[in-house]
C-alpha cells in the first residue's frame, strides 16, 4: 500500500509539472494577444530576473532538505531539523528585507515607467525562493502534494486566468501589469504552501539547533549552479539575450524557448519518475540494474522527442495565426532550438548520476562553467548576429554543458548515463580479462 501511495504521489507530481508547463505555454501565447512585443520582451526579462534572483535569495540552502530533515528526525534530533528550517526562512527573510526596499528605492529615484517590471521581479524573488523552500521541505517530510502542487500550478493558473480575461475583453496590458500579477501569484503560492505544511513544521516544539549551519550552507552553494542551469536555464538565456537584443527580439526568443521548453519539461518529468529507482540501483542493486534503467529511460526520452518535436512543428501554423503578424520567424527559431532537448535526451541524466554518487565538486565546476559559457555564448552571439546568434549561443552553451556532464559521468563515476548504458557495460565486462583458473 505504501508503494502504491508513493507511486500515486509521483504520478500526480509529474502530471502537475506537465499541467504547469502547458499552462505556462498557454499564458505565454496569450501574452502575444494582449501586449505589444516590446512589453512582452520586458516582461520576459523581468520574469527571468525574478527566477534567477530567487536562487540567490535562498542561497539554495533548501537543497539539503531531502538529506538533512529525514536524517535528523530519524536520529531523534528534532532541534536540528527545526534549526535547518529556521535558517532557510531567515535567509529568505533577509533577502526580502534587502531586495524589496531596494526595489522601492529604485522606483522612487528612477520611476516605475522604465524600471517597473524589473523592480517587481526583484521584489518577487524572495517569495519564489520561499515557495521553492516550502516545496523541498514538504518533499523531505513526505508531504509531496501539499508542497509541490501549489508551486507547480497556482502561479501559471493565475496568470492564465488573468490573461484569458484580458484577451476576452480586449484589454491591453503593460509589462508592469503582467509583473504585478506575477508578484501576487508568487506571494499567494508561498502563503498557501506555508498554511498547508504548517502542522509538520513544529518538530514537537524543540528548540532550534543551528550547530551544523556551515554544512547546510556549503551543500546549498555547491549545488546552486546546477539548480540554475537545470531549472532556470531558459531564464539565463533570456537575461543574457536581453543584454544585447531589443525587447521585441527578446519576446521572440522567449516564446520560442517556451515552445521548445515543453519538450524539455517532458524529459525532466521522466527523470523525476526514474530518479528514486536509479538512486537505489546505483547505490544498492549494482551496475547492471542501473544500466538497464538508464537505457530504458533514454529510449523513452528519445522516442518521445521523435514524436513530440514534429508534432510541435505541425502545431505552429495555427499558433502563428493566433498570435498575428510579427512572429512569422518562430518556426525557424523552434527548429534552431531543437538541439537543446535532443542534447538532454542523448547525453542522459549525467548530473543525477554524479549527484547520487557524491561527485558534487565535479558537478559544481561543470555547472558553474556551463552557466558562464551559456551567458557568454548567448550575449556574444546576440551582439554579433542578433537573434540568430543568441539562439546559436544558447544551443552551443547548453549542448556543451550536457556533453561535459556525460564525460564526467563516464570518467569520474564510471557510469554511462545514455541509452547505450547497457551496451557500454557489456562491452566493458567483455573487455575485462577473466582471472585464470
Amino acid at each position: 500500500m505504501t508503494h502504491l501511495r508513493l507511486f500515486g504521489s509521483a504520478g500526480l507530481i509529474v502530471a502537475g509539472r506537465v499541467a504547469g508547463s502547458l499552462l505556462t505555454l498557454y499564458y505565454t501565447l496569450l501574452l502575444v494577444t494582449v501586449a505589444p512585443a516590446d512589453e512582452i520582451g520586458r516582461a520576459f526579462t523581468a520574469l527571468s530576473l525574478g527566477f534567477v534572483l530567487s536562487v540567490a535569495a535562498s542561497l539554495n540552502v533548501e537543497a539539503g532538505s531531502i538529506r538533512f530533515l529525514p536524517l535528523y528526525l530519524g536520529q531523534g534530533r528534532p532541534g536540528a531539523a527545526a534549526g535547518f528550517v529556521r535558517l532557510c526562512r531567515r535567509i529568505t527573510l533577509a533577502a526580502c528585507l534587502v531586495l524589496v526596499p531596494v526595489a522601492v528605492a529604485l522606483a522612487a529615484l528612477r520611476g516605475v515607467e522604465t524600471l517597473g517590471p524589473y523592480l517587481l521581479g526583484l521584489a518577487a524573488a524572495p517569495f519564489m525562493a520561499h515557495a521553492r523552500i516550502n516545496s523541498r521541505h514538504a518533499n523531505a517530510l513526505g508531504l509531496v502534494l501539499r508542497g509541490a502542487l501549489p508551486r507547480l500550478l497556482l502561479r501559471p493558473a493565475l496568470l492564465s486566468a488573468v490573461l484569458t480575461g484580458c484577451a476576452a475583453t480586449g484589454t491591453t496590458l503593460s509589462a508592469n501589469a503582467v509583473m504585478g500579477v506575477f508578484l501576487a501569484a508568487a506571494i499567494l503560492t508561498a502563503l498557501l504552501q506555508r498554511a498547508l505544511i504548517r502542522s509538520a513544521m513544529h518538530f514537537d516544539g524543540a528548540a532550534p539547533d543551528q550547530g551544523e549551519a556551515r554544512d547546510w550552507l556549503g551543500l546549498g552553494l555547491l549545488l546552486g549552479p546546477m539548480l540554475l542551469l537545470n531549472e532556470y536555464g531558459r531564464d539565463i538565456v533570456i537575461l543574457s539575450g536581453s543584454l544585447v537584443l531589443p525587447p521585441a527580439e527578446v519576446a521572440r526568443l522567449g516564446i520560442a524557448l517556451s515552445l521548445v521548453g515543453t519538450l524539455g519539461f517532458a524529459l525532466t518529468a521522466v527523470d523525476m519518475v526514474v530518479s528514486p529507482r536509479l538512486s537505489r540501483a546505483v547505490l544498492h542493486a549494482g551496475p547492471a540494474a542501473a544500466a538497464r534503467l538508464l537505457t530504458a529511460s533514454g529510449a523513452i526520452k528519445l522516442a518521445g522527442l521523435l514524436a513530440g518535436a514534429p508534432l510541435g512543428y505541425l502545431l505552429l501554423p495555427p499558433l502563428l495565426r493566433l498570435m498575428g503578424g510579427g512572429y512569422g520567424d518562430l518556426g525557424g527559431l523552434y527548429l534552431a532550438l531543437l538541439p537543446i532537448p535532443f542534447a538532454m535526451a542523448l547525453c542522459g541524466p549525467g548530473a543525477l548520476v554524479l549527484n547520487i554518487l557524491g561527485h558534487r565538486w565535479a558537478l559544481f565546476w561543470a555547472s558553474l562553467g556551463g552557466a558562464l559559457l551559456l551567458v557568454a555564448a548567448v550575449a556574444a552571439g546576440g551582439l554579433a548576429w542578433g537573434l540568430t546568434g543568441a539562439v546559436t549561443g544558447a544551443v552551443t552553451g547548453t549542448t556543451a554543458y550536457h556533453l561535459a556532464l556525460l564525460l564526467l559521468s563516464l570518467r569520474r563515476a564510471g557510469t554511462d548515463p545514455t541509452l547505450l548504458s547497457t551496451v557500454t557495460l557489456r562491452a566493458a565486462r567483455a573487455a575485462t580479462p577473466r582471472p585464470a583458473g
